[in-house]
């Protein structure tokens, strides 16, 4: 009886846990918007991070409710990128070891007033969930 009702609370708490993480707003207006301050979402490994970041860029809105529409989504180099003295990559996946990736990812939005809006992400930095300014972040939908 005791395990099925720790089995029944797990979870529960992990929700509980979740919804108290919302991000809060930015208060630098480069925030997300340059390649040189992007949002860091690094949560777990490389893949994990990138599910993460979609579900956040999702989940945004403009300040007026309207949702963001993904017109694409590519790949651009860091600037603010150190190459190690010695990198280390794993031989399967062709991943760094040690430092992180030189590339960020670059995703281009278009709002329902068709204003384009473009957020810079890096998902191997890890930092602060912030949202960027003119943004609000909806949560869990």
């Amino acid at each position: 009886m005791k395990t099925i009702l720790l089995l029944l609370w797990l979870p529960t708490a992990a929700l509980a846990q979740k919804k108290a993480e919302l991000p809060i707003a930015a208060t630098d207006s480069t925030y997300g918007y340059t390649a040189l301050n992007p949002l860091r979402l690094k949560q777990g490994d490389l893949y994990k991070s990138m599910a993460l970041a979609e579900v956040f860029l999702h989940n945004l809105r403009t300040s007026d409710d309207q949702p963001l529409r993904l017109i694409t989504r590519f790949s651009v180099k860091d600037p603010g990128y150190k190459r190690p003295a010695i990198a280390l990559t794993d031989r399967y996946t062709g991943l760094p070891l040690n430092g992180k990736l030189s590339m960020m990812d670059l995703y281009i939005f278009r709002t329902a007033s068709n204003d384009t809006l473009r957020l810079f992400v890096d998902v191997s930095s890890k930092g602060p969930k912030l949202v960027p300014v003119g943004l609000k972040y909806v949560g869990f939908q």
